[in-house]
């Protein structure tokens, strides 16, 4: 049976984003361990993971530039060409200074969710734009499920081969890699440009007579790529920049959705303020090795797809928003400090498996209540205050983990998480009468 264009389209896009964040989880778990095989001290191990995060959110904006005048496919497929030469290179790394330059250049092409959304936007009209931007977290969540395991695999057989670089656990990278060259070449034969020109299509995917001339008219009006001057580049990215701080600061200026970043902010900063910390915290305590580590890496994706996708569906109906928010967030943060008391494993199965329900609860219902704040004029600049949020806590968060880990004790990371949870929780005490409901707007 051959799939409409539309159909086809979305999953492909599905696809390049599913293998896409698989590499990134095979990543994942692997550099806390090779950071500190290398003699990376916890914060070190903590700004490893910052770093690549960095990088994205200061070139997010020059890929976006790009990709709107050169066209998205071009821009996908040198984001993974360069995603698949920095994993190799990874591979290869026997010093520090080599892990973070890696891993500074991935971030730096790691554009290939932000421009395949790009590509849902082209094909989908607005009524149905954002159940089809949930094919992205799907995807997304899938990928840190498959991801971690086959990184685990990929390291066991490594440690087979042998036991330096590009072998032992660094050859999950190569794995990595491997996943990114054929992501590659599946946008390179699969991907047709012809299905990605039509911006905002409403109903139904253009005819193919309407394709056509749509066609004709973006390759007459396309820039070519001599045509765009280095100078314009880099004011776009500054403007880009400078216009996510000024919706930030407008952002903050409504009462009821600053408290609600301010809250969703703090959930994030409180997330990842554990990721690298729970990787040293299991070697360290628990004594595990890069293997073990990857499969309970692969437990938590589990969790969060499962509360993200079905408990949260099943709750939201029965308590309503802010009982689903209050009731996470304290779930969240008896997680968060448990996992700091652990001594045996299933006490922190128990801690994680609360840890991932509480966040999965509440960021989801703090997520939709941003846009339920905002008119739909709106909706596009508060989703890139949403997005700034987002990035900013996966910076400061892995380093000021990896601080606290160091410099105050092993479980402290996983009280502090717990006292953020608790501040945010304190917060949308004073929400209980404003917090919105399905279907009511509070901002005009």
């Amino acid at each position: 049976m051959r799939l409409s264009p539309h159909l086809r389209s979305l999953s492909l896009i599905f696809s390049i984003v599913l293998m896409e964040f698989t590499a990134f989880g095979m990543i994942i778990p692997l550099s806390p361990y090779l950071a500190r095989d290398f003699g990376a001290d916890d914060l070190e191990v903590g700004l490893l993971m910052s770093v690549y995060s960095l990088a994205q959110l200061i070139f997010a904006p020059l890929w976006g530039y790009l990709s709107d005048h050169l066209g998205r496919k071009p821009i996908i497929l040198t984001c993974l060409l360069g995603s698949s030469l920095f994993y190799f290179w990874f591979s290869f790394a026997n010093t520090l200074e080599v892990l973070f330059l890696t891993r500074i250049l991935a971030g730096a092409f790691g554009a290939v969710m932000s421009v395949s959304m790009a590509c849902i936007a082209d094909v989908t009209g607005e009524k149905e734009r954002s159940r089809n931007m949930g094919l992205v977290g799907a995807a997304i969540g899938l990928g840190f499920i498959i991801g971690p395991f086959l990184g685990g695999l990929f390291g066991l057989l490594g440690q087979q081969l042998g036991k330096g670089p590009p072998f032992g656990s660094s050859f999950s990278a190569l794995g990595a890699c491997l996943i990114c060259l054929m992501n590659f070449f599946i946008v390179l034969f699969f991907f047709k440009s012809k299905d990605f020109v039509f911006p905002n299509s409403k109903k139904s995917f253009p005819s193919r007579e309407n394709q056509k001339q749509l066609l004709s008219a973006n390759r007459t009006s396309t820039k070519t790529p001599f045509s765009i001057s280095i100078k314009k580049v880099l004011l776009n990215i500054k403007n880009s920049h400078q216009r996510r701080v000024q919706q930030l600061f407008l952002a903050i200026k409504y009462p009821v959705l600053n408290q609600t970043l301010l809250m969703y902010f703090l959930l994030t900063l409180a997330l990842a303020g554990i990721e690298a910390s729970l990787f040293l915290y299991v070697r360290d305590k628990l004594s595990w090795s890069h293997f073990p580590a990857s499969i309970g890496f692969t437990y938590i994706g589990l969790m969060m797809v499962l509360t993200q996708g079905f408990l949260v569906r099943k709750i939201i109906p029965r308590l309503g928003e802010y009982k689903t928010v209050v009731w996470g967030l304290i779930i969240g943060g008896v997680g968060f400090a448990g996992v700091g008391m652990t001594h045996w494993l299933w006490f922190l199965a128990l801690s994680v498996t609360l840890l991932c329900i509480g966040y999965g609860l509440a960021s989801t219902c703090l997520s939709g209540a941003v846009s339920l704040l905002t008119n739909k004029d709106q909706q596009g600049s508060i989703f890139g205050v949403h997005q700034s949020v987002f990035s900013m806590a996966r910076i400061i968060g892995p380093a000021l983990g990896g601080w606290f880990y160091r410099d105050l004790s092993p479980s402290a990371p996983f009280y502090i998480s717990g006292l953020m949870v608790l501040f945010a929780l304190l917060v949308g005490f004073s929400l209980k009468k404003s917090f919105p409901k399905q279907g009511k707007m509070a901002i005009t």
